[in-house]
């Protein structure tokens, strides 16, 4: 298999809808088994958010988990602030580097938490993932 078939875009897609998610939740990616990337190479998740309503941000947030029921944020060792990704009525699609701590998980996700007001109709947050295929799979 040649380099070019191992990258897989925006693998496990899904859009979530954040209508009635309150101030400080989240909503989370589907689960991206690391058994499958493979060993050093770069991960991100391409993030599409929409948002109708004026006073509500999103914040992306990588989490990490050894038995996928119990969650974590990943955070770097500076633990550096967090970022606002979108506010306002508007759309935004960008690609979230994982930070170097999804390495060592044996399961990561990048979840959209809310901020600044509850998800309203219309606010959505698709994220997917992109990574080099593990050779042993």
């Amino acid at each position: 298999m040649g380099f070019n078939d191992r990258i897989v875009h925006n693998g496990g897609a899904s859009t979530l809808d954040m209508n009635g998610v309150t101030v400080g939740n989240a909503s989370a990616g589907t689960t991206l088994l690391m058994n499958r990337v493979k060993r050093g190479a770069d991960i991100s998740a391409r993030v599409v958010a929409t948002i109708a309503t004026a006073t509500t941000e999103f914040v992306i947030d990588w989490q990490g988990s050894d038995d996928n029921s119990t969650w974590s944020d990943i955070v770097a060792a500076n633990a550096p602030a967090t970022v606002i990704f979108q506010t306002g009525t508007a759309n935004r699609t960008a690609y979230i580097s994982a930070p170097p701590g999804v390495q060592s998980l044996r399961f990561v996700r990048a979840s959209c938490r809310i901020t600044g007001n509850d998800g309203a109709a219309g606010d959505t947050c698709a994220i997917g993932y992109n990574y080099e295929l593990d050779d042993t799979v």
